[in-house]
This record gives C-alpha cells, sequence and structure tokens, in this order.
C-alpha cells in the first residue's frame, strides 16, 4: 500500500512539473528559429542544382535574421495547449512536421520546412 502512495504521489509531482515546464508559444517561435538555423547551417549551397535555391541559400547565410523572416511568413504554425504538454505542427513549403513540447524541451518528427527553390 505505501508503494502505490508513493508512485501517486511521484505520478502528482511528475504532472505538475511537465504542467508547470510546457513551452508557451513564444518558446515556440524561438525553438522554430533555432531549428531553422541548424538546417540552414546543414545546407551546403554547391550541392543546390536551382540558381534561385542558390541564391537564397547565400543570402541566407549572410543574413540570418532576414532569411528566417521570409521562411517564417511562409509558415503556418498551430500551437495546441494540452495541459501536461503542446502540440505544435507547422506546415508549409509543401512539407510538414510536428513538435511535441514538455519539460522545457521540443521533440519534433521532422525538419522545420524551408522554401525549396
Amino acid at each position: 500500500m505505501r508503494k502505490i502512495v508513493w508512485l501517486i504521489a511521484l505520478l502528482a509531482i511528475a504532472a505538475l512539473s511537465a504542467a508547470f515546464t510546457k513551452p508557451s508559444q513564444a518558446a515556440v517561435e524561438t525553438e522554430l528559429k533555432s531549428l531553422f538555423l541548424q538546417r540552414l547551417a546543414s545546407t551546403n549551397p554547391s550541392a543546390q542544382e536551382n540558381g534561385g535555391a542558390f541564391a537564397l541559400t547565400m543570402m541566407c547565410k549572410a543574413d540570418h535574421d532576414a532569411c528566417y523572416e521570409i521562411v517564417r511568413a511562409g509558415l503556418d504554425v498551430s500551437y495546441d495547449d494540452r495541459t501536461l504538454y503542446a502540440a505544435i505542427d507547422v506546415s508549409g513549403f509543401g512539407e510538414s512536421i510536428r513538435c511535441y513540447g514538455a519539460f522545457t524541451r521540443f521533440y519534433c518528427n521532422g525538419e522545420i520546412p524551408v522554401q525549396n527553390g
């Protein structure tokens, strides 16, 4: 019986922790930019076949903030507060991902969509 009480107490503490450390919408925007910059850093502009995509990639590497604002304008982001965690859907440019936010962290099933040529 004592083990059950401890288990219930532990689960209650975990649930409260999750509820209070769930990322906010502002944190989602910060994380989207971070994911975009990570994807941009791994992009090799010489590997692009399309001249427009090459130019965009080079411009993005020169001015990250301006480039992110251009890409962000093409993304549809929905934030769903689910009490213990947040579900975030990001779509645009023919791609989409779903992320979950809990305990101040994000877990995504893909890369942030970026403009393809």
